[in-house]
């Protein structure tokens, strides 16, 4: 596993932005917690929303969580990170994570015309916890349709096992 800060080193164009820069067009980069470069980590009661679009070499977001460890402590609502698939809040729901269950690879859909993804990031008063992802951009694929199948004609076949 590839650790933050050997992410952060080896990476090569990278732009590092924080949860808390509101709005990033980014197909190369670093998202990080509210703490930063450093891993100090988020503080308590933040409530961020980042719209993280692509910067032109790409028509779509994706984002590879590096590290997800969002503090658990306290009464809820506690931290959690919700993801929707466009450039505000409006837009389909992704998802929402919170703890350690991390949110893997999430990536805008082909129906997304802004390519964009919407965060919002919520702590609670109590603990505190760090999350970073590598932002990538790439075409999206067209999801496959089922098609009715067509009758072409009969079918006629002879052989010495069977008769189809």
């Amino acid at each position: 596993s590839l650790g933050l800060g050997s992410f952060l080193t080896n990476a090569q164009a990278q732009v590092a932005f924080t949860i808390a820069d509101g709005s990033v067009q980014a197909c190369s980069g670093a998202l990080l917690d509210s703490g930063g470069e450093g891993a100090s980590g988020y503080s308590n009661n933040e409530d961020y929303t980042l719209v993280l679009c692509p910067d032109g070499s790409g028509p779509a977001i994706s984002l590879q969580w590096i590290t997800f460890n969002l503090s658990t402590a306290g009464v809820a609502p506690l931290d959690q990170l919700t993801i929707y698939d466009g450039n505000s809040t409006s837009e389909p729901f992704i998802g929402t994570w919170s703890g350690n269950d991390s949110p893997g690879i999430i990536s805008s859909s082909f129906a997304n015309p802004t390519g964009c993804l919407t965060l919002v990031f919520t702590s609670n008063g109590t603990g505190t916890g760090v999350f970073a992802a590598a932002t990538t951009c790439f075409q999206p694929c067209e999801p496959p349709m089922a098609v009715e199948p067509r009758k072409v004609g009969p079918i006629r076949c002879w052989s010495a096992w069977t008769k189809c």
